[in-house]
């Protein structure tokens, strides 16, 4: 965190001109950065961890049952695919330190917190809604064809609690976590709005 200390310390030494922004406020504005960066991180290692073992889950399931048709295999393929994206996404709201160019100024870096923050926030209330449609529609199509030798209200129940689990629970826990994830991310984007309007 070397790179947070110099940054700090720059940001403190912006001439008067420029900026005002005492070194308290300026102090407690990084440790939110900092704190936010670790949660997102936290989350990222969770999402993966649980993907890496649906994939393996994936894998076995590809190639030990081998006598479903091909709407069964393209559904785990799309599923994976959706998986995929999601880590990829997920990954991105990051705050890579080593990617961010100290010599800039700060207004530089100001920009690319305020990216990632705007980043962060599509994701909670635009793509995961999406995601998890897109998942009930791929789970539709692999359950549909993996019971369809066995009996309409087996079939119908594995859909229900499919469905249930995902616009129930996936839906209302989403909801609930994006309404408090996403004031805290609009507080924290409405401060760095400030700074760069500070800084102009």
């Amino acid at each position: 965190m070397d790179e947070f200390k110099n940054l700090t310390r720059d940001w403190r030494n912006i001439p008067a001109g420029n900026a005002e922004i005492g070194s308290a406020q300026n102090g407690k504005l990084m440790e939110k950065i900092k704190k936010h960066q670790r949660r997102i991180l936290l989350g990222n290692m969770v999402m993966s961890i649980s993907f890496a073992g649906t994939f393996m889950v994936f894998a076995w399931i590809y190639t030990h049952f081998t006598e479903h048709g091909a709407v069964f295999y393209n559904s785990i393929l799309s599923i994976a695919a959706l998986m995929v994206v999601t880590l990829v996404l997920a990954w991105n709201r990051v705050l890579f330190w080593r990617r961010i160019d100290f010599s800039d100024n700060v207004n530089t870096f100001t920009q690319r917190i305020i990216k990632k923050l705007r980043f962060t926030l599509w994701m909670e209330k635009v793509f995961m809604p999406f995601y998890l449609a897109l998942l009930a529609l791929g789970l539709t199509f692999y359950l549909t064809e993996a019971l369809k030798e066995t009996r309409l209200w087996i079939r119908a129940g594995a859909l229900g609690l499919t469905y249930v689990w995902i616009f129930g629970f996936g839906f209302y826990s989403r909801n609930r976590y994006r309404k408090k994830q996403g004031r805290r991310i609009e507080a924290l984007l409405k401060e760095m709005e400030e700074v760069r309007e500070t800084l102009k």
